[in-house]
């Protein structure tokens, strides 16, 4: 249980740390962010990963997810926006 508390607390802190990125930076994100439904978004990049990688550093692990959406941006093209994960 209390686990599942900190838990909660760093993706909070996470998604305040996304807000403070540079908007350049964060475009990617900031687009799927306003375009995913937060389900898909999360089903897509689940923020405690992003946390698990980055020692639960939320700046860090938010730089990380903006990386990851931009990665998506550049290696998929028009496309990036479609699911990776099976919606089964």
């Amino acid at each position: 249980m209390h686990f599942e508390i900190l838990q909660r607390q760093a993706k909070e802190q996470m998604y305040a740390a996304l807000r403070l990125l540079d908007d350049d930076f964060a475009q990617a994100y900031r687009l799927a962010a306003s375009v995913l439904p937060p389900s898909c978004r999360e089903q897509e990049c689940d923020a405690v990963d992003f946390l698990r990688a980055e020692d639960w550093h939320p700046y860090k692990a938010a730089a990380r997810m903006v990386a990851y959406w931009k990665l998506r941006q550049e290696v998929f093209g028009n496309q990036w926006l479609r699911p990776l994960v099976s919606q089964e």
